[in-house]
């Protein structure tokens, strides 16, 4: 459940600039730290940061590796292959009337939108001139945009890659010590980031990469809460003080380096205390990553068409989930 809340609160933030709405409120109302976009994506790492080492500490590194791939690809694959074969022809068609021009071969256009973002490192946002002037996002920032969610999954596979070695070297399981030392190392190289990210970009090389220390961090906490899950308590006095330090440092400041470890417990707090019903939610089949990479494309396809004209409401698509892979997905 709280993995579809989260998707569902970042087509919520991403409704903002693609309707033309202005800026998501929560930069406001957190002292400019974070979006709820940013917010909820931090929340999916943190999840996925416990699921991914739980699923480490079980299978084999084959089948993590295979697991992992067949999460994370055939969706991605989908919305890639949807994007050029799909909704990028008849947009064209809808504005000029034929096919003629779509599939050149030049840079920038549906082929290289496919070869330039297969492998996760995106190299091409937009498929020619579309949506560059005919959506409010497009023309505030003069370019075409089709997905503007995926570039995070680069940050996702490489922290599926760190726990696969983790796994291998039995750092979640004997040695878990390391794991925990790799954390706070992590979040120390956080700490000086938030403080002098010049300097910290000068004492470690990825540093220099402000979202891979920020996401990989709080992946690295998911991590180590699950390795030492058996003897980690959950109360709910230290579920409630983990949400009071959680939204003192949100809206107060010091949210990355106080609110990143409090957030994992509080999640972990919350999925243990959710009612039945609510934990059934996303158990079976996990849509909460078709909500978030096809997300974008249905939202800005909606604002092509002029739905944002009729109010916020109607930027967000009541339904804009796939199937994807739920393969070692857990309901949390």
């Amino acid at each position: 459940m709280l993995r579809l809340l989260f998707a569902t609160m970042v087509l919520w933030d991403h409704a903002f600039p693609l309707g033309g709405f202005g800026a998501d409120p929560m930069w406001r109302l957190t002292l400019n730290q974070d979006s709820m976009g940013g917010i909820c994506v931090s929340g999916f790492f943190a999840i996925s940061g416990f699921l991914i080492a739980k699923s480490g500490m079980r299978a084999d590194a084959l089948q993590f590796a295979w697991r992992r791939c067949v999460r994370i690809f055939p969706a991605y694959w989908a919305v890639l292959i949807v994007t050029a074969l799909g909704v990028g022809p008849i947009i064209h068609y809808v504005q000029a009337g034929t096919l003629h021009g779509y599939w050149n071969a030049a840079l920038g256009g549906p082929l290289g939108y496919i070869v330039n973002n297969w492998r996760l490192t995106i190299g091409q946002y937009g498929i020619n001139d579309l949506l560059r002037d005919t959506t409010p996002y497009g023309r505030s920032i003069s370019e075409s945009v089709f997905n503007g969610s995926i570039w995070t999954l680069i940050y996702e596979a490489k922290c599926y890659v760190l726990v696969g070695l983790f796994a291998v070297f039995g750092l979640l399981t004997e040695h878990r010590r390391v794991l925990l030392a790799v954390t706070v190392v992590s979040w120390l190289v956080l700490a000086v980031q938030t403080i002098n990210p010049a300097f910290s970009a000068q004492l470690v090389p990825w540093a220099g990469d402000r979202h891979l220390v920020q996401y990989g961090t709080i992946f690295l906490i998911g991590s180590s809460a699950a390795a030492y899950s058996k003897s980690l308590p959950i109360s709910d006095k230290l579920g409630a003080f983990a949400v009071v330090i959680y939204l003192i440092s949100l809206f107060k400041g010091g949210y990355l380096l106080l609110g990143y470890p409090a957030m994992v417990y509080a999640i972990l707090w919350l999925a243990c205390r959710l009612p039945r019903w609510a934990r059934r939610i996303g158990s079976r089949n996990d849509y909460s990553y078709g909500i978030y990479v096809f997300g974008f494309l249905v939202q800005q396809v909606l604002a092509y068409v002029g739905a944002y004209k009729y109010g916020f409401v109607f930027i967000l698509p009541p339904r804009c989930s796939l199937p994807s892979s739920a393969h070692g997905s857990v309901g949390i």
